[in-house]
């Protein structure tokens, strides 16, 4: 089992569909690109086509033998959803054992993608609206006194800190947001430091999951929740970013081979 986790952290830059985005949707599938056009919204189809190209080329980058390119191509690959809804992508020549999760707000988008361990993240853009509301629905008793231990944007911050903590748990479980979300807690975060779930609804999940916030451009929180499989396990986080140039350009010479490969 592979002992690593990559994070892709990408970041739209306003780009509009008439541009790059578009042309490199190519290498995407005919399902993908039809749902894609389904979305009346410039943004959220941006955000759509960004995290299914951001996929293919975290995983192309982390899992395939660059001396083997020509075998596997990302052209075959589709992305769907398990009975439970958690996304699965299939297709011929996938890494064996591969999972992974995506995320948006706004104009970040995040990637997630692991092998052989289940995988979420969460990345939320901070808003500048009254979350007080928000905090007795969404956070146990010990989140809200963290949270009322802040002032002004730094609590704001707190908020939303634990905010993707939460999502990016349940993304990893494969549970939505009818989990009863008020009964799981964390203790104070800090970027970059591993997280007990504490779960009252399922007490193995101290030993099951970890979390940890995420380093995320100015004005977003992120966080990311991995599966434990072995309890002395030595595993090792990648978080990486790409520009949108680099992205377009890397997929352009996949999309190319693709089609070479396609009439083959």
């Amino acid at each position: 089992m592979d002992q690593n986790i990559f994070v892709w952290i990408l970041d739209l830059g306003g780009e509009s569909l008439g541009g790059g985005l578009e042309r490199a949707a190519c290498v995407l599938s005919d399902a993908e690109r039809m749902k894609a056009a389904q979305y009346v919204n410039e943004l959220a189809r941006a955000q759509f086509l960004a995290g299914r190209l951001l996929l293919r080329f975290a995983v192309f980058s982390e899992f395939c033998d660059p001396t083997a390119a020509l075998g596997v191509n990302p052209w075959r690959w589709t992305t769907g959803a398990r009975a439970d809804g958690k996304p699965v992508i299939s297709g011929t020549d996938v890494p064996v054992g591969l999972t992974f999760n995506l995320s948006h707000s706004r104009h970040i988008v995040a990637c997630a993608v692991a092998r052989g361990r289940e995988v979420g993240i969460d990345v939320e853009h901070e808003k500048c609206l009254d979350f007080e509301e928000l905090v007795e629905v969404w956070c146990s008793p010990a989140e809200a006194a963290i949270i009322s231990t802040r002032h002004g944007k730094a609590r704001m911050e707190m908020f939303y800190t634990l905010w993707t903590l939460k999502e990016a748990y349940l993304k990893a479980r494969g549970v939505g947001l009818i989990y009863p979300i008020k009964d799981v807690s964390f203790k104070q975060p800090t970027k970059g430091s591993m997280i007990r779930v504490s779960d009252s609804n399922d007490p193995s999940a101290t030993h099951q999951w970890r979390c940890m916030p995420l380093t995320m451009p100015l004005g977003y929180r992120g966080a990311l929740c991995w599966e434990i499989r072995h309890s002395r396990e030595a595993l090792e986080l990648a978080c990486r970013t790409v520009d949108l140039a680099s992205l377009l350009h890397y997929l352009k010479d996949i999309g190319n081979q693709g089609r070479m490969q396609q009439h083959e």
